[in-house]
């Protein structure tokens, strides 16, 4: 029997967060959308996955490893 398990959660940061692609003193001041981050847990018993997907533009190391120690 196949298992599956959807979640999808807010990840926009708070106002006065500095932007990526801007200058250095550019940072929000409202929020148009929400960012998200989705997933998608698969498991037959005998298998496992996970399916993430980030509104950003990149994700550092140090975090990709730590979502990978979390799921």
């Amino acid at each position: 029997m196949l298992k599956i398990n959807t979640i999808k959660q807010i990840i926009t940061p708070e106002i006065g967060t500095r932007l990526a692609g801007y200058p250095r003193n550019f940072v929000s001041y409202k929020v148009h959308d929400d960012l998200l981050v989705s997933g998608l847990a698969l498991d037959d018993g005998s298998n496992k996955a996970v399916l993430l997907s980030f509104d950003l533009i990149g994700l550092d190391e140090d975090l990709i490893d730590r979502i990978r120690n979390e799921c």
